[in-house]
């Protein structure tokens, strides 16, 4: 049976104990425990922009900066861009390393904006950032809380040289300390984390997925302890094989993580990170499944830093002369308690 509701939607008996019986449910939100942030990349920003000399990105928050040692040549990032095709990707921002080899960039939507020393505008890109322990809040501010950050990306390889489709590029999307510039090894891919603190996914050379939560600055990464895999390797190639439809498909996958944190100024016990992931297939191929609560958790690698924690996005290129990386975010959500929890 089919049928089609006509009118708003609004709040039953049970909503809010009967009190917000016919409220609209924009009110019902309030019940919610964590504060959501969302933004799906439909604004339309014009004109394109490179790592190394913003000149539009900036004016809405971002820091862009060009890999340390590894300047690209004709990176390009942009958003909806009208005028024209090259870099359209509807409802999505899109990031393209150039064509040098190791070479690439990082973004950072930092409270201030680097360019001009203002407020961002956080109604061009919503998010929400982690205080640092030495804030206003004090030491405490982030005990008791919950963190969620979850996105949509699409990787792919623009091919010029191999129609082979096997990502060999590098990326990360997380949480990273305000002014870490450069989060990996131009070179390796390999996690770098000079500045320290690193929340979120790494996306390496190899293909895989890994979650990320890195309390400690320079600790080396260790499977199970300050890092995940979520997908193996070779898993986001595009190649038919692994679901697309032609090689050189852009493949995307549904990332999440939550943190729990309990006592942040104890390395001992100071909570535990979960991932999930989907794979997100063309429609050709099949529909979206279910989303995978990751078996590992790790735990006590929540954060704890002098410095606060920003949206921070770093791609790279891959070392393979004519395979760039191509690397588009359609969506992301960030969630934090409520301050009247903590």
């Amino acid at each position: 049976m089919t049928t089609h509701f006509k009118h708003g939607l609004r709040g039953s008996t049970a909503a809010m104990a009967g009190a917000a019986e016919d409220l609209s449910i924009e009110a019902l939100i309030g019940d919610s425990e964590l504060v959501t942030v969302f933004d799906d990349f439909n604004s339309i920003v014009k004109g394109i922009d490179t790592f190394g000399a913003s000149a539009i990105f900036e004016d809405s928050g971002w820091v862009l900066t060009d890999e340390a040692g590894a300047v690209p040549v004709v990176d390009a990032i942009s958003m909806n861009d009208p005028s024209g095709t090259v870099y359209y990707e509807p409802s999505c921002l899109r990031i393209f390393t150039g064509t040098a080899d190791d070479t690439g960039g990082n973004m950072q939507l930092d409270l201030l904006n680097g360019a001009v020393g203002t407020l961002i505008s956080t109604a061009d890109f919503p998010h929400l950032w982690i205080p640092d322990n030495g804030g206003t809040s004090g030491a405490a501010v982030l005990d008791n809380t919950t963190w969620v950050f979850a996105c949509r990306i699409g990787l792919r390889a623009d091919l010029t040289v191999t129609g082979a489709g096997a990502w060999d590029s590098k990326a990360f999307i997380g949480w990273a300390a305000a002014g870490d510039t450069s989060v990996m090894d131009h070179d390796t891919g390999a996690l770098t984390d000079a500045v320290g603190n690193l929340h979120g996914f790494h996306i390496p050379e190899d293909g895989s997925i890994d979650g990320v939560s890195k309390r400690i600055s320079g600790d080396s990464l260790v499977d199970g302890t300050n890092f995940t895999e979520l997908v193996a390797a070779g898993g986001v190639d595009g190649t038919v094989a692994n679901g697309a439809v032609t090689a050189g498909d852009t493949m995307w996958f549904d990332l999440a993580l939550r943190m729990d944190i309990t006592d942040e100024s104890d390395d001992a016990a100071n909570g535990v990170t979960t991932f999930y992931h989907r794979r997100v297939p063309n429609k050709a191929v099949g529909a979206v499944g279910p989303w995978r609560k990751h078996s590992t958790q790790l735990l006590n690698q929540t954060p704890n830093h002098s410095i606060h924690l920003v949206p921070t996005i770093e791609v790279l290129n891959g070392p393979t002369a004519g395979v760039d990386g191509v690397f588009m975010l359609d969506w992301w959500a960030f969630g934090t308690s409520r301050q009247s929890l903590r």
